[in-house]
């Protein structure tokens, strides 16, 4: 599991490439959950991270990687976005059709839109706090059902919203039957340790 930036800095930061070129000679799977950002007294407007600045930390990380050209030189890696992402699969649209023009700084040198939309439709996200049609729309055009796992944020958002987040899941039309059953088994594919944890039925 990593955070989202650690002490302002983030993960497209060069001082983590040994990290991920250690973590994508393993194959790793990586897990990304959002942090309050740097000046976060400043953009928090009194309110704690949860409500607005983790969804926002997310998207900054993700796009920080894209275009320091991490997922580039590490296609080893899986990425699995807390909370459906955040803000990036609303951003999504937004970034593909601005990200390559030419006033956006490219450290990676070359990135195209192709580039970007691939390297979004290859995360991955879960569901926690994000079982909404809301959350789960654009999460699904960015990168489909086979990229989403199941996810509570279990303890830390209380029974209560973890209630209203499962209901809302169990009610969602976006997902065929199937596709929503596959919603709790996509997780092995990304773990596969997790299968031997799992009781035979």
């Amino acid at each position: 599991m990593l955070v989202t930036n650690y002490a302002g800095r983030y993960l497209g930061d060069p001082a983590f490439e040994p990290v991920f070129a250690a973590l994508d000679q393993r194959q790793a799977t990586v897990f990304i959950h959002p942090e309050n950002p740097p000046g976060f007294d400043l953009l928090s407007c009194g309110r704690p991270g949860p409500l607005i600045e983790f969804p926002m930390d997310t998207a900054r990380t993700v796009v920080d990687l894209i275009w320091a050209g991490v997922l580039s030189r590490h296609p080893g890696l899986t990425l699995v976005l807390a909370h459906a992402g955040g803000v990036l699969p609303v951003l999504a649209p937004r970034i593909l059709d601005l990200g390559p023009m030419e006033w956006v700084p490219d450290p990676a040198d070359g990135i195209s839109y192709d580039d970007v939309r691939k390297q979004l439709s290859q995360l991955y996200a879960d569901t926690a706090i994000a079982g909404r049609d809301s959350a789960l729309k654009p999460l699904l055009d960015m990168t489909g059902p086979g990229h989403v796992v199941f996810g509570t944020d279990y303890p830390a958002a209380g029974p209560s919203v973890i209630d209203a987040n499962l209901a809302a899941l169990n009610r969602t039309l976006l997902l065929a039957e199937k596709e929503l059953s596959a919603v709790a088994t996509n997780a092995i594919r990304v773990f596969p340790a997790l299968r031997s944890r799992i009781p035979a039925s």
